[in-house]
């Protein structure tokens, strides 16, 4: 069963904060993280490593979500979500992932009702379909999936914390994402003319700005 127990970094991501003089805890964990399902059927883990958590506990800020909640994708996106063949599907939070995309399956599965990580696991998606995913947590794959749904966001007029997008990409590389952006061009321009149809599509230059 899991509980409520995350790192540094995942207690901000929710909006909260590990109180002062708290001390971690350490779990066992592989030495990637699988924000991504991959290809291969069965995965063997060549070693181990220690990962400090907090509970609920020791931190203050925004409530959790509950183990039960809706995922309402609004209804611009359900074409685009037919188009790929993509399901949908709400998950009990566990560990680190927020969300993720099942290369095989072609299954969206979300730990969080937050449209960012939706437009995420959507841009995984799309660059799926344009350019061919590999299995795990690529750099490139990671910062491009991040900073295509925080455009895709902004041209919708979804108000989301851009700060965490900011720091997801820290994670991994901002010089990894200058050489994404043709590449995250190509997946904006996708989602937005689908999702604005019978709407002039807004010009997308990455190279200048957004």
């Amino acid at each position: 069963m899991c509980g409520y127990a995350r790192g540094f970094r995942q207690w901000q991501q929710a909006g909260r904060y590990v109180k002062k003089g708290s001390k971690a805890f350490y779990i066992i964990a592989p030495p990637l993280e699988s924000g991504e399902m991959v290809r291969e059927e069965r995965t063997v883990l060549a070693g181990f490593k220690g990962i400090p958590v907090f509970r609920i506990e020791d931190t203050d800020g925004a409530p959790m979500i509950g183990e039960e909640y809706r995922v309402n994708i609004p209804c611009e996106f359900k074409g685009i979500i037919q188009e790929l063949g993509l399901r949908v599907q709400p998950v009990r939070f566990c560990g680190a992932v927020y969300g993720s995309y099942n290369l095989i399956s072609r299954e969206i599965r979300l730990a969080s009702p937050d449209i960012e990580v939706f437009l995420h696991e959507l841009s995984h998606a799309v660059d799926d379909r344009l350019n061919g995913l590999k299995p795990g947590q690529r750099k490139d794959q990671e910062v491009t999936a991040e900073f295509s749904a925080a455009v895709i966001a902004h041209l919708m007029g979804y108000r989301i914390p851009l700060g965490n997008a900011r720091e997801y990409i820290e994670g991994y590389s901002f010089r990894e994402l200058m050489s994404c952006l043709a590449r995250i061009e190509k997946i904006v321009n996708y989602v937005i003319e689908r999702t604005m149809a019978g709407i002039k599509p807004p010009v997308v230059c990455l190279g200048g700005g957004v």
